[in-house]
């Protein structure tokens, strides 16, 4: 691709973040930061590569050419990714749409990971080894992290089907009664009444 059309894109980058950060603000003020920050420092990411893919042009070498070609497309695809779940997952709640934040972070790996094989795609690389390989890699990662994937997987079913919330007081099976602090993918953090 040439270069010309990297500035365009950059500006169009620049100009659909900003305008989703001001009315992820005017919309939704309490929207997370930490999730805006992270696409912040993609585009970023995405303007350093173009500077010097400018900068260098082809007097670099073929291969580092190449490479910052493929830097750039891969950066793009990421950041579309981000700006895409920040719309499905902060602006939406504007609407009321309130959805847990496992959500967010499954639909940005998906994402990522559909972006990896795009890039990969349109580089010439061949998808069939790299999927018949993880096959087999995630079956032996199945068997060897099993009570990992338990605890992962209940985790999941905790916030997806939203049962505790942050703040809710439970009482455990041995009669310790807590506060439920922070639901995450692979434990629950609870503060028992006399302060654990």
């Amino acid at each position: 691709m040439p270069f010309g059309e990297s500035p365009f894109r950059l500006l169009l980058l620049y100009v659909a973040l900003v305008l989703l950060a001001a009315a992820l603000h005017r919309v939704v003020p309490g929207a997370s930061r930490e999730r805006l920050r992270r696409t912040v420092v993609l585009v970023a990411l995405y303007a350093a590569v173009a500077v010097l893919r400018a900068a260098t042009g082809t007097r670099a070498g073929a291969d580092v050419a190449l490479g910052l070609t493929v830097a750039d497309s891969v950066l793009t695809l990421l950041v579309a990714v981000h700006l895409g779940a920040l719309v499905l997952f902060d602006l939406l709640r504007a609407v009321r749409f309130r959805s847990a934040d496992i959500l967010h972070d499954l639909a940005l790996g998906g994402g990522y990971i559909v972006a990896a094989l795009w890039s990969m795609h349109h580089a010439g690389v061949n998808l069939t080894g790299i999927v018949a390989t993880s096959a087999v890699v995630t079956a032996v990662l199945g068997l060897s992290l099993q009570s990992t994937l338990g605890n992962v997987i209940g985790g999941l079913a905790l916030q997806l089907d939203d049962s505790l919330q942050e703040g809710d007081w439970i009482e455990l099976e041995n009669k310790t009664q807590g506060i439920v602090k922070k639901v995450r993918w692979r434990h629950t953090l609870i503060e028992t009444r006399d302060w654990d």
